[in-house]
C-alpha cells in the first residue's frame, strides 16, 4: 500500500475524527474516539500513530488528535461521496436515515469522482445530506455551519440544525426521540452526575445521554 493509499478502516478513523473535532479545529481525545468507534484504546492509539506518520493528522499525547490540511482534504472527498449517496438513498429510494447511512458507508470508498459529480447533477446539486450536514463542493470545500453542540447550549429553547455524527446507534436515537434537523427542542435540565440531559421535543420529555448531546447541533430558536 502506497503512502497515499488508505484502507477503508483508516478512512473511517479520519472521518470520525473530523466529525468529533470541536469547531472543526480542536483536538479529539483518543478515549472519545475509541468510544464512538467501539475499538480498544490500544488499537486506536496504534492506528492514530500510523496516520500521523503519513501526515493525515497531528497527534499530541496529552491533547489528543486533529486533522492536518491533508487529512481534511481526504475527509472532504469521503464525505462528499458519503453525503451525496445518502441523499440518493434517502430521497430517491426511500430509505430511512439509518439505512441511507449504512448504504452510503458501503459505497463511499469505491465510487469515482466522476460518478459522484454525475450523481450531484442528477440530484440537482444538493447542499445538505438528510442529517443536515453540508456536502463538500467539487473543490472539496466544506461549509462551516454556525451552530453548537446541544451539550454546550445551556438551558433554553433551540432548533436542531444537524446530526454531526451519523453512526447507526446515534440515528436510532434520533428516530426514537424525534430529535431531527428542524425540530424545536428545549433543554430542561442538565444532569452532570448521571451524564444526561432532560429535553422536550414535540411536547414529549426525553432523557438523552451526554454522548448523544455532543453530536446533536443546534441554533437559537
Amino acid at each position: 500500500m502506497s503512502m497515499d493509499e488508505l484502507s477503508e478502516s483508516a478512512e473511517n478513523y479520519l472521518k470520525t475524527i473530523y466529525r468529533l473535532m470541536p469547531g472543526g479545529k480542536g483536538y479529539v481525545k483518543p478515549k472519545l474516539l475509541a468510544e464512538f468507534m467501539a475499538y480498544a484504546p490500544s488499537t486506536v492509539t496504534i492506528t492514530l500513530q500510523r496516520l500521523a506518520k503519513k501526515g493525515y493528522l497531528e497527534y499530541l499525547r496529552y491533547q489528543g488528535v486533529r486533522l492536518t490540511e491533508r487529512g481534511i482534504i481526504r475527509v472532504a472527498r469521503i464525505l462528499r461521496a458519503h453525503r451525496m449517496c445518502e441523499v440518493f438513498f434517502h430521497d430517491k429510494l426511500g430509505h430511512d436515515l439509518i439505512a441511507a447511512h449504512n448504504e452510503a458507508c458501503r459505497t463511499e470508498h469505491v465510487l469515482s469522482e466522476d460518478t459522484i459529480n454525475r450523481l450531484e447533477v442528477f440530484l440537482d446539486y444538493p447542499k445538505f445530506c438528510p442529517h443536515g450536514n453540508p456536502i463538500p463542493d467539487r473543490n472539496l470545500r466544506i461549509a462551516e455551519p454556525d451552530d453548537i453542540p446541544l451539550l454546550e447550549a445551556g438551558l433554553g429553547k433551540f432548533i436542531v440544525s444537524r446530526i454531526a455524527f451519523e453512526a447507526p446507534e446515534v440515528l436510532a436515537l434520533v428516530i426514537h426521540t424525534n430529535i431531527k434537523p428542524g425540530a424545536d427542542i428545549e433543554i430542561l435540565k442538565i444532569d452532570k452526575i448521571n451524564r444526561v440531559l432532560v429535553v422536550q421535543v414535540k411536547s414529549q420529555k426525553q432523557v438523552i445521554p451526554m454522548k448523544f448531546a455532543c453530536v446533536v447541533m443546534v441554533k437559537s430558536s
